[in-house]
């Protein structure tokens, strides 16, 4: 039976360890926010922001699917401070599309930065999304923009 670092009683591999009493506190990853505003006219708008990866894709996807259910199938995502994306992150993106699809509607990315930009665009999930912003706008093609 295999035991995991935790279950061995050592520190996980990706936090660093106190060393010395003055050493700072370890650094956790920033953590996924999520908040919905309704404006009185026009979709709704979800800021998203912290880091998409698997511990937090499960309250995105959730949250985002919410919004789509309370607000109508036209959302709105601010990624304008997300720090990090990997395929958990961009599978809850997909996940929300997909319901928004099924309502009628689409999910519109807004503001997303060029990392988030160059990653949707090379996974080809670019077309999936209406992509509105600065680092959107960065044209397509061989070094473009990366």
């Amino acid at each position: 039976m295999l035991e995991s670092r935790v279950e061995k009683g050592e520190p996980p591999m990706h936090w660093p360890t106190h060393e010395s009493p003055d050493a700072p506190p370890p650094t956790r990853p920033s953590p996924m926010r999520l908040t919905v505003e309704r404006p009185p006219s026009g979709s709704a708008v979800a800021f998203v922001s912290g880091e998409l990866d698997i511990a937090t894709t499960g309250d995105l996807a959730f949250g985002l699917v919410q919004a789509l259910d309370r607000h109508g199938p036209r959302l709105i995502v601010d990624v304008s401070a997300v720090v990090f994306c990997d395929a958990p992150g961009l599978s809850a993106l997909v996940h929300a599309a997909n319901h928004a699809e099924r309502l009628g509607g689409r999910i519109t990315l807004r503001r997303p930065n060029r990392l988030l930009t160059r990653i949707l665009r090379l996974t080809g999930l670019d077309g999936r999304f209406h992509l509105v912003g600065p680092a959107a706008d960065v044209p397509r093609g061989p070094g473009a923009g990366a």
